[in-house]
């Protein structure tokens, strides 16, 4: 008989021994998928995708992104290469959306960019000399040709779009076509250093 613990709204499961001999617990969230989906569909501004052949779904907030495993309420950030190197816990999909994804977006809300403007940005990008194009609040950014990460191939330039004053940030595809989600920076200096490219050929 399978026992279950329940701890701090978590309902763990016994599910076998791992390969060091130590007891595997899973939790169930005893949610239907449809029940899920109904919830989500009932929240302003969030938008899913449902990952075919997996019980995952892509949710979009506020220009974030995550995956999030309806079974178990098991979750991660979406990492733009390779995979996530942790995965956390929620008791369901109302626990995950309350307490970790809108209190992320509400916190970031706490701080605003103070003192970036157009001109600011264009002191910096000029000072740096990244090839760069203003429209309105909207910088595009294009880094110089780099090798691929694979090494294989044609050198290939990166091309970004940020945000003056709000330190949203995206990157375009390979096609030229832009991701339809944000991701948030502090500051240009921030998106720069942390994501932009090549930047180590700037400094």
């Amino acid at each position: 008989m399978m026992e279950t613990i329940s701890a701090k709204g978590y309902k763990w499961t016994f599910s076998g021994m791992n390969s060091k001999g130590e007891p595997k617990f899973k939790h169930d969230v005893n949610e239907t998928l449809s029940e899920v989906l109904k919830y989500l569909d009932s929240l302003e501004g969030v938008e899913y995708t449902l990952k075919e052949g997996a019980t995952m779904l892509w949710v979009f907030y506020s220009g974030q992104r995550y995956a999030y495993y309806y079974t178990t309420g098991r979750w991660s950030p979406w990492v733009e290469r390779g995979l996530p190197s942790r995965h956390y816990r929620s008791r369901n999909i109302k626990d995950f959306m309350e307490r970790f994804v809108f209190a992320k977006v509400n916190k970031q809300k706490e701080y605003q960019v103070k003192n970036e403007t157009v001109k600011s940005v264009k002191k910096l990008l000029d000072k740096v000399k990244i090839d760069y194009k203003i429209d309105k609040d909207v910088v595009t950014l294009t880094s110089k040709l780099i090798p691929r990460l694979d090494g294989k191939g044609y050198k290939r330039q990166y091309i970004y779009q940020y945000i003056i004053g709000k330190g949203k940030w995206r990157c375009a595809y390979s096609d030229g076509t832009y991701k339809d989600f944000y991701y948030k920076s502090k500051n240009i200096k921030s998106f720069l250093t942390n994501y932009f490219m090549a930047w180590d050929q700037y400094k």
